[in-house]
């Protein structure tokens, strides 16, 4: 095994991703399989080792497993080109801003009951938030 090549306990401690999750990857595609060695040992390569930096980051961005698969496939196609890439970014970018929206109206609703129940010891039914959650009406705040 050259130094360029790693076992997946290597390749687990160089990324900080679980073995388990690295077999997990490999099933599912977003790792390709990988070489064996003669004792039947998965090994990986640095070309491995970047694509979970990369699976990794798109992680943090917010991207499902799915649309990582989907960024990895457009960023790897013989013809790639960057147009589907930076569409799926905005994509993402608009859903945080939807999320973000959602948040504040939550907040518009959580402070005030917040700042008006008593707290402490006082019986549930003095606690505003109690009331305001048994009531029977559609809130705008989305999930």
């Amino acid at each position: 095994m050259s130094e360029q090549e790693f076992t997946i306990s290597e390749l687990s401690r160089r990324t900080d991703f679980a073995v388990d999750t690295l077999r997990f990857y490999e099933k599912k595609g977003l790792l390709p399989k990988a070489k064996r060695n003669a004792s039947g040992y998965r090994i990986y390569s640095v070309e491995d080792e970047n694509r979970l930096h990369f699976i990794r980051r798109a992680k943090a961005m917010g991207f499902s497993l799915e649309e990582v698969m989907d960024l990895l496939k457009l960023s790897e196609a013989d013809d790639a080109v960057a147009g589907p890439i930076r569409e799926m970014i905005r994509r993402k970018i608009n859903d945080y801003r939807v999320q973000i929206r959602e948040a504040e109206e939550a907040l518009k609703i959580l402070e005030p009951l917040a700042l008006s129940c008593p707290g402490g010891v006082a019986p549930t039914t003095q606690c505003p938030i109690v009331r305001f959650l048994e009531q029977d009406e559609t809130c705008t705040v989305k999930s």
